[in-house]
Order: structure tokens, then sequence, then C-alpha cells
């Protein structure tokens, strides 16, 4: 078998595990977030038992990848394509640990359930999950544009976790129990993680840009 036939099988096969990874962490986020709208601890316990499976992949992508660098030579693009990989399942990974974050929050948001979750609260998770969604696509199909539209929305996720933080404040300032308290400080960390997940996706993004292009692009960057 040609050398160059060999190493763009490797290269496919190496796509489709980043995908399978990005599909554990999709569902690992969705399920969260199903958890946390419900208040069902055990999901929860399941999305925390599930992160263990994304840091396992994770890591054989990564060995996957520094034996093709050791075995293969790679021409630069393909090396490019190569590096990029091992940042894009970082990242991946520490979206499954923000989800898991989410999901170990919930025992903290349940201890008060009158403490109503602030309608931008699902709306970020809608959103983030969309925007992973996209991105994903994108690395699918080398899609820069779609890449871009994805990144895109993170303004809106800032937007949201401002009126949920304030929405956390005002319930805080009126509460008289200290379990209320609890619940909405519970609300507002999962509202950060959110947040901190739109940054990961758009780092996700920025590495699918390069490969597509070989040009670093920083998006979203704050003045």
């Amino acid at each position: 078998m040609p050398t160059r036939r060999y190493f763009d099988q490797e290269l496919d096969q190496l796509r489709a595990r980043v995908l399978e990874l990005g599909q554990l962490v999709k569902t690992e986020l969705h399920e969260a977030l199903r958890a946390l709208e419900e208040l069902d601890k055990e999901l929860a316990k399941e999305v925390i038992a599930s992160d263990q499976a994304v840091n396992e992949l994770r890591f054989t992508i990564e060995d996957d990848c520094f034996k093709l660098i050791a075995t293969q030579q790679p021409a630069a693009s393909d090396l490019r394509t190569i590096i990029a990989v091992i940042n894009i399942i970082v990242d991946l990974e520490q979206i499954g640990d923000k989800a898991k974050d989410i999901a170990e929050a919930i025992s903290q948001v349940k201890r008060y359930q009158k403490v109503e979750q602030p309608s931008a609260l699902k709306a970020m998770g809608e959103l983030v999950a969309s925007m992973l969604d996209q991105c994903l696509q994108a690395y699918a199909e080398g899609d820069i544009e779609l890449a871009k539209q994805a990144a895109s929305r993170e303004a809106e996720v800032d937007q949201m976790l401002e009126t949920v933080v304030s929405n956390v404040i005002e319930h805080m300032a009126k509460a008289k129990k200290e379990k209320k308290v609890t619940a909405s400080m519970g609300i507002l960390g999962v509202a950060q993680q959110l947040e901190r997940i739109g940054d990961l996706v758009t780092n996700v993004v920025e590495r699918v840009i390069y490969i597509a292009t070989g040009s670093v692009e920083e998006l979203n960057v704050e003045p």
C-alpha cells in the first residue's frame, strides 16, 4: 500500500475518533442539562460517571497522534492537522469536565427546589449545546463559515450570563433561608460553566479554521 494512501486513511480514522469523542461530550452535556432542568440527581450521577469514558478516549486519541508523528514523518500540512487535533481533543475533554461540573452542582440547586431557575439559564444551555453541534459539524465537513457561525454566538452567551447573574443577585438579596442562598449560588455556578463552554467551543473553531487554512485566527477577542 502506498505510504500516502495509508497515511490519508490514518488521518481519516483520526477524524472519526475525534468525532466519536465529540459525540460523547455532546451526550454528556445534553444529559447534564436535562438533569438540571428536571433536578434529577440519579441522572446527574450517570453524567458524572460518563466523564471517565471521555477522558479515556481523549488520551487514546492523543497517543494515536504521537504515534503518527513518530512513525509517519508527516508533511507540514499533515503535522498541522495532527497538532490541531491534539488541541481540539483537550478542549472537548474540558467541555466534558464542565458538563460534569454542572451535574455536580445539581445537588446544590436541589437543596431548595422553590428557587426558580432563570429562563436565561435554560436558554444558555440550549445555545452552547447548539454551538457545540455546529462546531463538530464544521470540523467533520471542513466548513469554515459554519465554524465561524458557531463562534459568533459566544456574545449571546455572555449576555445571557449577565442576565442570570442579575437574576441570581436579586433572588439572593431577598433570600431569608440559607438553603435558598445555596441553591442560588449553585445556579450561578452552572451559568459560569456554560459561559466557559462557549469559550471552549470558540477554541475548537479556531483549530478547525487552522486545519483548513493554515492560518491562526483568534476569534472573539475582548478589547
